[in-house]
């Protein structure tokens, strides 16, 4: 029986992943595409993670990229194109009524403060627990912050579902026991939760 469902936020939730900012970023300033991701994701990783400050980040993207710090635009940036998915807020609203749920996300902490205010806002008692990497100081997919979660609200993995827009992530919960959820869309979603008996009307 399934007592807990734990969402990830970007490309769940919140339109939001993190080629669209490359993307942006590439047609802006004309940088080349291919480098963008060889600059960012290393740096990233270590931010979600809380290892890295995001002055140093921007010090060293700046650098690399040879725009400003204003013009990398982190957070802005992340507002501007970052979009609420509706379906998935009233989907929320309705789980939280017969479920306990959770917010699990690979973040940095200067954006999960931007998420808060702009994403999620009002909306923060649909979530039992909020659990940020750059807080807990892992990143999906790490066994071990699955592992964290499931030792923070305590219930077994079998009875706790994961749903993330990535395989990887998905792969990382199911390890652990948690049933998985990819993400794909919103019917594709639904179709998930009916199949291990998710009541989601």
């Amino acid at each position: 029986m399934i007592k807990a469902i734990i969402f990830d936020m970007g490309g769940v939730i919140v339109d939001y992943k993190e080629n669209q900012y490359y993307d942006y970023l590439s047609k802006k300033y004309s940088i080349n595409r291919a480098l963008i991701p060889k600059v960012f994701d290393p740096l990233i990783e270590k931010m979600e993670c809380g290892k890295m400050k995001l002055d140093e980040m921007l010090r060293i993207v700046s650098k690399k990229l040879g725009i400003t710090k204003e013009e990398i635009e982190w957070t802005s940036a992340f507002r501007k194109i970052g979009k609420r998915d509706e379906k998935m807020i009233g989907l929320l609203k309705r789980l939280s009524k017969n479920y306990k749920v959770y917010l699990l996300s690979n973040i940095s902490k200067s954006r999960y403060t931007e998420a808060l205010k702009d994403f999620i806002n009002n909306e923060t008692d649909l979530f039992d627990k909020r659990f940020a990497s750059c807080y807990i100081g892992l990143r999906k997919p790490d066994k071990r912050i699955y592992r964290y979660v499931l030792k923070n609200i305590k219930v077994k993995a079998n009875e706790a579902v994961f749903i993330d827009d990535r395989k990887e992530n998905i792969k990382g919960a199911e390890s652990v026991g948690i049933h998985g959820i990819l993400c794909t869309n919103y019917i594709h979603v639904l179709s998930g939760m009916k199949k291990l008996g998710i009541k989601a009307q």
